[in-house]
């Protein structure tokens, strides 16, 4: 879609790209990164697109490797972690790929922690947790962003029927990003059946 346009009868007609055939939607979405947000609403007649531009909220993402036979209980490292992920496993050596990704409220009270730091700290949450023989810990601050407008619901109502559900584009990971969008997107129209009923 590279443009929106409101309809009389309070439909939003949404033209495509590429010689595609437009279509009329009731309800949109918009799950993408920023700047093309932004397009797509200054192509609806809304001024200020700035006014939806997502917050952007850091989250602390720290990598690594374990054996593969380590058993680490991943219950201990929950309350800080919402992404838990044992990769693949690293040939020849014996190792699987660790991907761990700190929820909102761990990071903020991070937020202005070296990354030397944060790795100790996380280091130390996964040999109390069982984990072994760590290797090649690094963190990185991601951006990571997420509008709300109710508690915690991933949702900002930009106009009647129209909504930004997110921004989950991470740099040099595409494949990400489209991931997190869709899975965003899934959020807001759950939570918009959920409401309906």
């Amino acid at each position: 879609v590279d443009g929106l346009r409101a309809l009389p009868d309070g439909q939003w007609l949404l033209r495509s790209e590429d010689g595609m055939p437009s279509c009329q939607a009731q309800t949109v979405v918009l799950a993408c990164p920023g700047p093309q947000a932004a397009d797509l609403l200054a192509s609806a007649g809304l001024e200020q697109p700035d006014a939806a531009v997502l917050r952007y909220r850091p989250r602390w993402v720290i990598t690594g490797s374990v054996p593969r036979s380590a058993r680490i209980r991943i219950g201990d490292l929950m309350p800080a972690m919402d992404g838990i992920d044992r990769g693949p496993e690293i040939p020849g050596y014996g190792r699987q790929c660790l991907r761990l990704q700190a929820n909102e409220a761990w990071s903020q009270q991070r937020v202005d922690w070296p990354e030397a730091q944060v790795v100790e700290a996380v280091e130390q949450a996964l040999i109390e947790a069982g984990a072994e023989d760590l290797q090649e810990l690094h963190a990185k601050r991601w951006r990571y962003a997420q509008a709300a407008s109710h508690g915690e619901s991933v949702e900002l109502r930009r106009a009647p029927g129209l909504y930004i559900a997110g921004d989950w584009t991470q740099p040099g990971d595409a494949d990400r990003g489209v991931d997190r969008a869709l899975t965003a997107a899934a959020q807001v129209i759950s939570q918009l059946i959920e409401d309906a009923a």
